[in-house]
């Protein structure tokens, strides 16, 4: 016979879990949770409200949660606006005291606050700066600049100067599918000491790839573009005219 052991549990109660939405009408999490969706003053924004079902995507977040299998997006625009999400309890529900309860936890995760400069001349120079660890492995920390691209595109830039802060510093061209670390992307970039590499992932949360080319310092034009299949091609140039494969 084994050991026979004895435990108690803390008292708790569950206020809200999340894992009861679906994509149903009446049961998105934006019917429940009411947000600044129509209105001026209000800047926030609950769930996803296009997603790609067939790409696996819902209304409610399922990739990244805290213990369950389900969390509640929640974006917000605080510009001359504030931004609130309010849900409405009912019954015992409104009463947090049930069961001895007197500490209320709540799990979040967002995106760091920029720590770089962005500046845009009416001549087109940019002048960016940022920290960051690196745009490599499973999960990258860095600065960037972005604008949506729907289907078939291309980016192209005349890196003018990278400060040599170390020698994979980059100043890149770069396709993402999303903000999170570990999203899968391709890049072009223009180092201060190792050249110009290509490099990229291509499922998300793995390991990146990098091919470089050494002997390549700015200034030098880099472009990166995605086919109307997804296919990207990195190329790089001394004078923007000729290009040549990364």
């Amino acid at each position: 016979m084994g050991d026979v052991w004895s435990f108690t549990t803390g008292n708790f109660l569950v206020v809200e879990d999340f894992e009861g939405y679906t994509d149903d009408q009446g049961s998105r999490v934006f019917d429940v949770w009411i947000d600044g969706w129509g209105t001026q003053t209000n800047g926030s924004e609950v769930g996803y409200a296009n997603p790609n079902f067939d790409a696996g995507e819902h209304h409610i977040e399922t990739r990244i949660t805290h213990g369950g299998r389900q969390s509640m997006p929640f974006s917000y625009n605080n510009d001359m606006k504030y931004s609130e999400a309010v849900k409405t309890l009912s019954g015992s529900d409104r009463d947090w005291t049930r069961e001895g309860v007197d500490t209320l936890s709540l799990w979040f995760r967002g995106y760091a606050a920029s720590v770089g400069i962005f500046v845009e001349e009416p001549n087109g120079t940019v002048t960016m700066s940022g920290s960051g660890t690196d745009i490599t492995g499973v999960a990258d920390e860095f600065h960037l600049a972005y604008k949506k691209l729907t289907g078939a595109g291309s980016v192209v830039a005349q890196v003018l100067s990278v400060t040599n802060t170390d020698v994979w510093a980059k100043a890149a061209v770069m396709i993402r599918e999303s903000l999170d670390p570990g999203s899968k992307h391709a890049l072009v970039c223009v180092t201060p000491g190792a050249g110009v590499a290509f490099e990229g992932r291509t499922v998300a949360d793995d390991v990146s790839f990098s091919f470089s080319e050494a002997g390549i310092a700015a200034p030098h034009w880099v472009k990166l573009e995605r086919s109307d299949v997804g296919e990207f091609t990195a190329t790089h140039s001394a004078d923007g005219v000729t290009w040549a494969p990364s």
